[in-house]
């Protein structure tokens, strides 16, 4: 009897750290950081050079994330879904040929599968790549001419280091790069279709982030 009672204590003592460990694999979380875009622009048909900028746009970002991680040994594999909020801004450039020209972007999300390799018994470095998705709008800012808004879609490659924070917590710092496909939009004048701005965006990202594991 006393045999039993000792291992039944043993394996209830024993199982917060059971669970802790082989728990704790799908997650939700807050991101900030830095992103910095060049938006690669050119105008087809432009009578001077094709019109071309390719200014820095920069900016902090913020965002959620979310995603489960499937462990084996030391190696963990996962799949991540975010989305954030951006504020890169090009202005028009009077120096510029077409010195009209002006960009900004609000948003961009990625879904992308990682892989990690544990280090010790609390971090993590992991690599990560999939799909991206970027938000771009071109501006003529002219008086009466339009704005053209593309969505990108492209791909994403990064990675960075995690570190589990108590039992429930973890947190990261990683950097991103995008890479976008070109797109072709349309700048109207008083409403009437008029040129085709074309851009082809690059992104990169260093973020931090705060996830809760459930």
């Amino acid at each position: 009897m006393k045999r039993a009672l000792f291992g039944a204590c043993a394996i209830l003592s024993a199982t917060p750290a059971m669970a802790d460990e082989a728990g704790g694999n799908s997650y939700v979380g807050l991101l900030t950081g830095y992103s910095a875009t060049s938006p690669d622009y050119s105008e087809p048909g432009f009578s001077s050079g094709g019109g071309g900028r390719n200014p820095r746009m920069e900016g902090a970002a913020v965002g959620i994330y979310a995603g489960h991680d499937f462990k084996v040994g030391r190696v963990t594999l996962g799949i991540e879904g975010d989305f954030g909020l951006l504020n890169n801004d090009g202005p028009a450039d009077p120096d510029a040929a077409n010195s009209y020209t002006a960009f900004r972007s609000r948003w961009n999300g990625h879904v992308r599968s990682r892989l990690g390799l544990k280090l010790g018994s609390s971090t993590k470095v992991y690599a990560a790549g999939g799909a991206a998705l970027y938000r771009m709008v071109t501006d003529d800012t002219d008086p009466d001419w339009g704005i053209s808004t593309q969505t990108h879609l492209g791909w994403t490659l990064g990675g960075g280091v995690e570190r589990k924070v108590g039992r429930r917590f973890s947190i990261r710092l990683e950097y991103l790069h995008d890479s976008f496909g070109a797109r072709t939009g349309t700048i109207t004048y008083f409403g009437v279709p008029d040129y085709s701005p074309r851009t082809k965006p690059d992104n990169d990202s260093v973020r931090f982030g705060l996830a809760v594991r459930f």
